[in-house]
């Protein structure tokens, strides 16, 4: 597996020191990006996602999920490129917070997307459990990542990524592909009471960190 950034010199160089800097000071983006396109979709915001042919928000079952999904990537990256770079105890934080925002990312899933699909559809086909147990397996793959890293042995973590990695990217295009069939309609219809339940969890979340 090729190294991410191996052309921008070696840890320690002037290249690397400029990247950290960058990395370091890039906000982190909000936890969940459904609540954002929900509020959007229902007149409550007007910087949210892209509109539809209506000038109203588009809300699809993918919109929100593929913005979720591909900022969790980018923050896979940016936690493996630290590690390359030998900043170790900045990967390890990036780890850290990426354990967090996706175990909260499923938890909203798990607990109130999922349900609110399955009380108007149900799941016949089984996706929706499948689902259920693919962030289990995710869950576990992410903690063993952040234990290697503790062990800042570069080669062994590279390793223990390739994995996380492939099931995170099947994870994700299998849900947006789930998600896209039965979640818009049947998310906006239950708008506020998802918006609660996320914002409930979320509230929940922040407290007991």
């Amino acid at each position: 597996m090729p190294r991410r950034g191996a052309s921008w010199g070696h840890p320690g160089g002037t290249a690397s020191r400029f990247r950290a800097v960058r990395r370091r000071s890039r906000p982190p983006p909000p936890p969940f990006a459904l609540a954002h396109a929900l509020a959007a979709a229902g007149g409550a915001c007007h910087n949210g996602p892209r509109t539809g042919a209506t000038g109203r928000p588009a809300v699809s079952g993918e919109d929100w999920l593929v913005h979720d999904h591909r900022r969790y990537d980018e923050a896979l990256a940016r936690a493996q490129e630290a590690a390359e770079d030998g900043a170790w105890g900045e990967a390890l934080l990036l780890f850290t917070d990426l354990l967090e925002a996706l175990s909260l990312h499923m938890r909203l899933e798990d607990e109130v997307v999922y349900p609110a699909l399955e009380r108007e559809t149900g799941d016949p086909e089984g996706e929706l459990a499948e689902l259920r147990e693919e962030h289990r397996q995710l869950a576990h793959l992410m903690e063993g990542a952040l234990t290697v890293a503790r062990e800042r042995d570069i080669d062994h973590l590279l390793d223990a990524l390739v994995p996380l990695r492939r099931t995170l990217h099947e994870h994700a295009r299998y849900e947006e592909e789930v998600l896209a069939r039965l979640g818009g309609e049947a998310l906006t219809r239950n708008r506020e009471a998802v918006l609660a339940a996320l914002a409930s969890l979320e509230r929940e979340a922040r407290d007991a960190g």
